[in-house]
């Protein structure tokens, strides 16, 4: 099924994106350890902080891929779909809190700033949890508008379908009435016409929506 290998994909896809993300974070907290040198600052509170900010920002740019890449995957919708990505989620996105505690931790050991752990700490869990709430709204959201999408293509194509019957009832009258120009094929062909115009106008509504 197509949501199988959309879902092994997006595996694929954040297995990788977390291991770049540590090594990224490694980078920037030793840019910041350097800038930070440089000014006579290395073993201040301003370096917790800046590496601590570092910390979150990792987060939230593991929401953003997250979000990104399950919106750039050919899903479609199917009963537990949103139960799929949750578990995926709940694998993926603690799968480094660990390893970001630590880093901070040695920061805040090397800087001899063991006062202020308590403080950092909560602040990163605080913002990582609320990061957190905001992806699982996100994956809701995804299938809700998944399901919609759905469902107004379902209604398009049967637009589509009785449009095209609405356009062989038109030719078929004018055909007739060509024939027996005395008819009173006038009424009806206006009527499919009309409908015609209709599901036109319709469908291309739904298809705004969709978008």
């Amino acid at each position: 099924m197509r949501n199988n290998e959309s879902l092994e994909n997006l595996k694929r896809k954040l297995s990788l994106h977390s291991a770049s993300q540590i090594a990224d974070l490694d980078d920037q907290i030793g840019a910041i350890k350097r800038l930070h040198a440089s000014k006579g600052l290395l073993k201040s509170s301003a370096t917790i902080k800046k590496v601590s900010e570092a910390c979150i920002d990792f987060f939230e740019r593991k929401r953003t891929f997250f979000q990104k890449s399950t919106a750039d995957l050919p899903f479609e919708i199917e009963k537990g779909l949103d139960e799929k990505l949750m578990e995926l989620f709940t694998t993926y996105f603690p799968d480094d809190f660990d390893k970001v505690d630590q880093r901070l931790l040695e920061v805040i050991q090397m800087t001899g700033g063991e006062q202020f752990e308590a403080k950092y700490l909560a602040k990163m869990h605080e913002q990582r949890e609320l990061i957190s709430e905001n992806l699982k709204t996100e994956i809701e959201q995804f299938t809700i508008n998944l399901r919609a999408k759905t469902s107004i293509f379902t209604l398009e194509k049967i637009a589509i379908l009785l449009e095209v019957i609405s356009l062989l009832m038109v030719a078929y009258l004018a055909g007739k009435w060509s024939v027996d120009p005395n008819g009173n094929y006038e009424p009806f062909i206006v009527v499919w016409g009309a409908i015609s115009a209709a599901l036109e106008i319709g469908r291309r509504i739904w298809k705004k929506a969709a978008t």
